[in-house]
């Protein structure tokens, strides 16, 4: 397929609101899974289709928040009226609070292996992939404790259901508010 007869099916299947980067990681994925020759056991596409998953949804404007990471954010005295430089503020191994994918990358990977020949299930893939949620490490361990840093629910009805089931699950609420990031994207 050419580039702008990709350009054109692609921006069909695009719905509004996606940042420019997210459009350019869509076409990524798009682009990669639907060649010919992708397999997964090839070189270390399983690792780097991954990581273009996980760019594609850590690319949206904004990022939700759990309670208890935003009393913690609070507490330190972050202003969080203006964008956050999360690499410089709240990410590392040092700091209380991690960039968690509500619907883990693996799940969205294997969706789109699963349906790579079909465009429109893989718009809706993305489209319900879900958005990154800062969570505390506390909460982290209560999704392992669980066997749900890796999975969804046995309740959850795939894409399009309601992402949030893991953290329901182990009781993890969610903020309201909207963190706007900016910076260096974190993975």
């Amino acid at each position: 397929m050419s580039k702008s007869n990709l350009k054109n099916h692609i921006g069909n299947v695009l719905e509004n609101g996606l940042t420019d980067a997210q459009e350019m990681w869509f076409e990524a994925i798009f682009s990669v899974i639907t060649q010919p020759k992708f397999n997964l056991d090839l070189g270390d596409m399983n690792y780097v289709l991954g990581n273009m998953v996980a760019k594609y949804v850590s690319s949206s404007k904004h990022y939700k928040i759990t309670e208890e990471a935003l009393n913690h954010i609070k507490s330190l005295e972050i202003k969080l009226d203006e964008p956050l430089h999360i690499k410089n503020k709240i990410y590392g191994k040092k700091n209380n609070t991690i960039l968690e994918h509500i619907i883990p990358v693996n799940i969205i990977k294997h969706a789109l292996v699963e349906n790579k020949k079909n465009i429109v299930q893989i718009k809706n893939i993305l489209n319900n992939s879900g958005f990154v949620v800062i969570a505390t490490r506390s909460q982290d361990r209560l999704l392992k404790d669980a066997k749900l840093s890796k999975k969804m629910p046995d309740n959850w009805n795939g894409f399009g259901d309601k992402p949030e089931k893991r953290y329901d699950a182990v009781n993890i609420k969610i903020s309201k508010i909207l963190i706007e990031h900016c910076g260096q994207i974190c993975r």
